[in-house]
């Protein structure tokens, strides 16, 4: 009996170190090529799950959703299953696996549609799957999995074949197109899933120490210092220009290929610049990389994101841009239901900004150059101020964007310090295209409206000078009576634990909706029928989910960005989860 109790014990023991020992871990780097454009690092998918059944979002919408049972313990129960090696090879490497995405290069082309022909944006990538569960293991998985998956993708008779070449065995399954294909590799307990074989192959040179890995690159560590990577459920890195060129592609900034002048970002048709091309000129002019990383915080995602300055833009950016340091005050006049509101707090906005352009102009292209001056210029005529006007001597250090949403304009709120100087240029906003403008008291305000189509008005509320529809305007003036939300965690967010240059906070309930429902269709707790997000119960969650916030520091010599929301960039997963 006694030695049964010792033994009890010890077993006892030894499973409780085992369940509690580290968990096996790599960097994942040492396995992307150091030619690497992007690269995504997921060290675990059970705290990646863990973390979302334990977050805000899921404690207001999941039980509406019927998903409070369903994933509670999904993931302490896969890395239980993984640490033990029990169950399914699958489970198994669902619980111990690290995964990092490496995209080598962007390709854009036309692809021909019913209609017409769409661009296609396609990454050159590969899933790297370090497994910590042998090379035996590993290459079950890939002999018995892969094959399956590409069935599904591309049919039952989509051939199969190995790749003749030097080095490890790489497979191809090749789809209905020459860019359709899945190909795999395995060397000791990394399985290697991609779409381009050279990408594929790139993978296996740098995990077999044939060529440098991304690994102690200096710009990869900086980015992971800034964002304070270790400990994060995602982080992802990637140089200037390949951030560029997914901004300036997603926003339609085409190479040749797509029928624009890839030299002036000029398209072919209209003569004007791509707003893509212009915003992937700026970032391949000012940075250096950028890096990002996510983990739940109280349950709130916290993200952080870094952009590395180039020397000149940094020395200009710290000695040019400083934080007002004074209490917000533009909060007052944000009302409730806005979309969103941006709150920019820098000494000397005028002066700063002709400063930055300044700078900017000699480190991109002619033409963005270009086009960036005339936006700034377009931009203070737009508001009725001319270049000959002493705009520094009357804008103060604060501004505020207000979205009302439903498609309005915004309304636009800045710090006046000298209200005479800026009445001749109110006057000339309003009265544009040869319109007339009428007053009205309303508590206690003179409100200035235009007769101009787009409905402009003008007021003087308190320190501020503000932009907007008569309506816009009305509520502001509501908002400031009932103490607005100076107050409100944007306020706190802008202020604590240092004033921060730009502050940010707006609705926060459709991503993780949409991420928890498509999630529920996946787990049949729902129908799948959209109007679930309509419904009463879950309607009534949304509406009392904390407001995204975000705010803006320059800190060694990067623009770092904080954003706390309720699931932030991991709203990608409902794309890869069905919703039928």
């Amino acid at each position: 009996m006694v030695f049964a109790g010792v033994a009890g014990a010890v077993l006892l023991a030894a499973l409780a170190w085992w369940l509690t020992r580290p968990r096996p871990s790599i960097d994942m780097a040492t396995l992307a090529p150091e030619s690497t454009a992007l690269y995504v690092q997921i060290d675990s998918l059970p705290d990646l799950a863990e973390g979302l059944t334990e977050s805000d979002a899921w404690a207001r919408l999941a039980k509406p959703l019927g998903l409070s049972s369903q994933l509670d313990y999904a993931g302490p129960v896969s890395e239980m299953l993984g640490r033990l090696e029990m169950g399914p090879d699958d489970a198994v490497v669902f619980g111990r696996s690290q995964f990092a995405v490496v995209v080598s290069h962007l390709t854009t082309g036309v692809e021909a549609g019913e209609e017409s022909g769409a661009l296609v944006v396609r990454p050159r990538f590969a899933l790297v799957v370090k497994t910590h569960s042998g090379a035996g293991a590993a290459q079950r998985i890939a002999s018995d999995r892969l094959p399956l998956l590409a069935r599904k993708a591309y049919g039952s008779e989509v051939p199969i074949s190995d790749i003749p070449g030097p080095g490890e065995k790489m497979t191809v399954a090749q789809g209905p197109t020459e860019v359709r294909r899945m190909v795999w590799a395995v060397r000791d307990d990394v399985v290697i899933l991609g779409n381009d074989v050279e990408t594929v192959r790139a993978v296996l040179d740098t995990a077999a120490g044939r060529a440098p890995s991304l690994a102690g690159s200096f710009y990869l560590e900086r980015a992971r210092a800034l964002v304070e990577a270790p400990g994060a459920i995602v982080f992802a890195y990637a140089a200037a220009k390949t951030g560029g060129d997914i901004v300036g592609l997603s926003l339609g900034g085409l190479t040749s290929e797509g029928g624009s002048d890839a030299e002036s970002g000029m398209d072919s048709d209209s003569g004007t610049m791509q707003v893509g091309g212009l915003l992937s000129g700026l970032a391949n002019g000012a940075a250096h990389a950028v890096g990002y990383a996510g983990r739940f915080e109280r349950g709130r995602f916290v993200e952080r994101t870094a952009t590395i300055l180039t020397p000149r833009i940094a020395e200009t950016m710290t000695t040019s841009v400083t934080a007002a340091v004074a209490e917000p005050q533009s909060l007052s006049l944000v009302p409730d239901g806005i979309e969103e509101v941006n709150v920019v707090r820098i000494q000397r906005p005028g002066e700063t900004v002709d400063t930055l352009l300044t700078t900017l102009s000699g480190n991109v292209d002619v033409s963005v150059s270009a086009t960036v001056t005339q936006m700034a210029i377009g931009s203070r005529r737009a508001f009725g101020a001319e270049a000959t006007d002493t705009v520094a001597q009357i804008v103060g250090d604060e501004i505020a964007f207000i979205d009302f949403g439903n498609g309005e304009p915004f309304a636009v709120a800045f710090e006046i310090l000298d209200s005479a100087k800026a009445l001749p240029i109110v006057a000339r906003y309003l009265s544009e295209d040869g319109n007339r403008s009428t007053s009205e008291l309303y508590g206690g305000f003179e409100l200035l409206r235009s007769s101009h189509e787009d409905g402009r008005a003008f007021a003087f509320i308190g320190r501020f000078g503000v932009y907007g529809s008569r309506d816009q305007l009305v509520r502001m003036i509501d908002a400031r009576a009932a103490g607005g939300r100076t107050g409100g965690e944007l306020a706190r967010a802008i202020s604590v634990p240092t004033p921060a240059i730009i502050g940010t906070e707006r609705r926060d309930d459709r991503d993780a909706a949409e991420l928890l429902f498509a999630l529920s269709v996946a787990l049949r707790t729902s129908d799948g029928a959209p109007e679930t997000l309509e419904r009463a119960d879950v309607a009534t969650a949304r509406a009392e989910m904390p407001r995204a916030t975000s705010r803006w520091d320059l800190r060694d010599g990067a623009l770092v960005v904080e954003t706390r929301s309720a699931v932030g960039n991991l709203s990608f997963l409902t794309s890869l989860l069905p919703v039928q």
